[in-house]
Order: C-alpha cells, then sequence, then structure tokens
C-alpha cells in the first residue's frame, strides 16, 4: 500500500525585503493569500509557505489542489517529492514518486532535445535501458522529429512544453505528482496530454493535481484540498469544496 504523510510541516522561504517592500507584500498576502512574512531567532525574514501541515493521501485516492495563486499548492507537490525540505515536521512517501513540475527547469538551451531529454531522464533516476525506453517513448510522443536534434534555444514555447512534458511523463510511478501543466501547448498536443495524464493517473495508485480548473478536477479527481495561505482550509467532494472555493471569490 502506497501513501503520503506530512505531520506538522512546516515550510518556509528567506526574503530579504526593505520595510517599505514588506508592507506590500503584507497587503498582497491578504489579498492573494499568500504565505505570512516571519522572523528567525537571528532576525531573518522568511515567508512561511506551509504552515504545520499535516496530510494523508493513501492508495487509490486521486486528489486535487485548489487556491489562489501562492496558497501553498505548488510547494505542497514540491515537499511531497522531496525536492523541498520541510523547516519543521516529517515528511513519509511509501512507493515511487512521478513529478510533472516546473515544465522547463534546468534545461541547457544549447544542447539538442534528445540531449536535455536524456538530462532530465537521469534527474528523474532513470539508468541504463529504463532510460533509453523513456526517451524513445517521449521523443515519438513530442512529434518534434529532426528538431529533436536541433538546440533547444531555437524551440518555440509550444516546442519547449511538449518536449518537456514528454520527457516528465515516461515514467511509470505510484505516486503521480502534477502541477497545473495539462493546459501547456496547442490544441491537439493538449488532448493528447490530457489522455497521457490519464493513463498514467489510472496506473498510479495516487496522484495529486493541482489545478484552477474545475474540468480538469472533475475529470481526474475524487476529491480535492482547498489550499489558503499555507494551511488545508477545506478538504472534501470535488464539487462541495470547488463551490465553497469558488464563493469567497466573487
Amino acid at each position: 500500500m502506497n501513501e503520503v504523510r506530512l505531520s506538522g510541516v512546516t515550510v518556509a522561504y528567506p526574503v530579504s525585503i526593505d520595510a517599505r517592500q514588506r508592507s506590500g507584500f503584507a497587503t498582497a498576502a491578504q489579498i492573494f493569500s499568500f504565505g505570512k512574512i516571519s522572523r528567525d531567532n537571528n532576525g531573518a525574514q522568511y515567508v512561511v509557505a506551509l504552515k504545520n501541515l499535516n496530510l494523508q493521501v493513501s492508495s487509490g485516492q486521486r486528489v486535487g489542489l485548489i487556491g489562489r495563486n501562492g496558497s501553498g499548492k505548488s510547494t505542497l507537490l514540491k515537499t511531497v517529492a522531496g525536492i523541498v525540505p520541510p523547516r519543521s515536521g516529517q515528511r513519509s512517501v511509501s512507493g515511487t514518486v512521478g513529478c510533472v513540475l516546473s515544465l522547463g527547469a534546468g534545461m541547457d538551451g544549447e544542447k539538442s532535445g534528445i540531449d536535455n531529454m536524456r538530462m532530465i531522464a537521469r534527474l528523474h533516476g532513470l539508468s541504463g535501458d529504463e532510460l533509453k525506453r523513456a526517451v524513445e517513448d517521449a521523443a515519438e510522443f513530442t512529434e518534434l522529429g529532426p528538431y529533436l536534434n536541433m538546440p533547444v534555444r531555437t524551440y518555440s514555447a509550444g516546442m519547449i512544453a511538449r518536449l518537456c512534458f514528454a520527457i516528465a511523463t515516461a515514467k511509470r510511478s505510484e505516486v503521480l505528482l502534477i502541477d497545473e501543466v495539462i493546459g501547456a501547448g496547442d490544441a491537439h498536443f493538449i488532448q493528447k496530454a490530457g489522455q497521457r495524464i490519464l493513463d498514467l493517473a489510472q496506473q498510479s495508485n495516487i496522484l495529486m493535481l493541482a489545478s484552477h480548473s474545475y474540468s480538469i478536477l472533475k475529470d481526474y479527481c475524487n476529491e480535492i484540498i482547498w489550499m489558503d495561505s499555507g494551511v488545508v482550509r477545506m478538504r472534501g467532494d470535488v464539487d462541495e469544496v470547488w463551490n465553497a472555493y469558488i464563493a469567497t471569490l466573487s
């Protein structure tokens, strides 16, 4: 049985801002549900992105994450993935983890598409025959053909989206984490990406998906979590939580 468990997890990012910027940030935080600015014992300023968060997701659960920009959705996914370490609390994940997060991060513009896919595949923990199969699968999925041998700096934004999405989803995992990427690219690619995510989700035991789209959440998830200022404000049925969230935006 696979499981994601966060116990009393707090995640904070250090910041360096003056008093005027601090006042502006505080106002924005109140409006947009960003994390709050605090100081540690040494006087250093930091933004709390997740605050004393407790969360459990078990096999069979398909959990959507909603909330305003800056509410903690992406940080939560990165914490579950092990990319962002908690300032305090415990993270426990049983099962292999696959991430579709921050597409394009770490890309080398001077290297070809194929070389970048090999590099990203290694970062995802692939090697040997598994890496070779993943790159071949991703290359076919991109439909970029001869462009895969050209430097990435010559690609359009849509081509980069295809490349990054293809290799990020080439690995089947027990715990699948996705951060608002299904809407990247042209209409044809969006349809392909949606089907690929659906296939991956069906093969995974746990899905955690951050999205602002009700239709995506309804199609992929059996419950959603409403994040607000780094805490879980509400969790439950997709329609019930979505309607409660939307009511606060009007």
